[in-house]
C-alpha cells in the first residue's frame, strides 16, 4: 500500500480499525500519518497465536493518536494503541508512534503503541516511540512473543497500571516483556 497524496504531509484520520489478513506492506513515504483520532486502534494483525504469517511491514509512516480500548475479559484484544499483533509477523522500519494509548490498567494489557502476542516476531528498526501509554509497556508490550529492537528511540512513554504482575500492570514504561 502506497499513498498518492502529493508532496506535503498528509494525515488520514481513521474511523475504524483496519484488519490485516494477508501479507501487506504499508509505505507512508515519510509523509503520511495514520491517525486514530483518539478513538480507534489503527491496525489489527489478528490471525492465530501459533502462526508466523501473514507479515505486516510498516515503513516510513507515522501512527498517532490510536486507542486500543479497555476491553479486558471480553475476548477482544486488550492493548496495542496503534497496532495489535496476535500471531503473524510485524516489521516496522523508519516509522514513528506518537501519543497512542492502550488500556489504562489490567494484567497482560500492554503496548501503548504496539502489543505483540504469540508466535511470530516483531522487528523494529530505526523508529521512534514518544508519548505512548498503557497499563504495561508504555511503548511496546510483548506476551510470549519475540521482539528485536535496532537503533530505535523510546522516550517519554508511560506504564499507567499499578500493582505489577499479577496485578493491574505498571511494568515497563518503555518496553514490557512477559513469557
Amino acid at each position: 500500500v502506497t499513498f498518492n497524496c502529493g508532496s506535503s504531509p498528509y494525515k488520514l484520520v481513521l474511523s475504524s480499525t483496519k484488519s490485516i489478513t494477508q501479507t501487506t506492506v504499508i509505505d507512508g513515504g515519510n509523509l503520511v500519518t495514520l491517525d486514530g483520532g483518539g478513538q480507534v486502534r489503527q491496525l489489527l494483525l489478528n490471525n492465530n497465536f501459533d502462526a508466523t504469517t501473514p507479515t505486516l511491514t510498516l515503513q516510513n509512516i507515522t501512527l498517532a493518536n490510536g486507542h486500543g480500548t479497555d476491553n479486558a475479559g471480553t475476548g477482544a484484544p486488550t492493548g496495542g494503541g496503534a497496532v495489535y499483533r496476535y500471531g503473524g509477523t510485524l516489521n516496522v522500519i523508519n516509522s514513528q508512534f506518537i501519543n497512542n494509548i492502550g488500556p489504562a490498567s489490567g494484567q497482560d494489557s500492554a503496548g501503548g503503541a504496539i502489543y505483540s502476542v504469540g508466535v511470530g516476531t516483531t522487528t523494529v528498526v530505526g523508529s521512534t516511540f514518544q508519548g505512548n501509554q498503557a497499563s504495561d509497556g508504555g511503548a511496546l508490550g510483548n506476551l510470549g512473543a519475540s521482539v528485536a529492537l535496532v537503533n530505535d528511540t523510546i522516550q517519554g512513554n508511560r506504564a499507567t497500571g499499578t500493582g505489577g504482575n499479577p496485578g493491574n500492570g505498571g511494568n515497563g514504561g518503555g518496553v514490557y516483556m512477559d513469557g
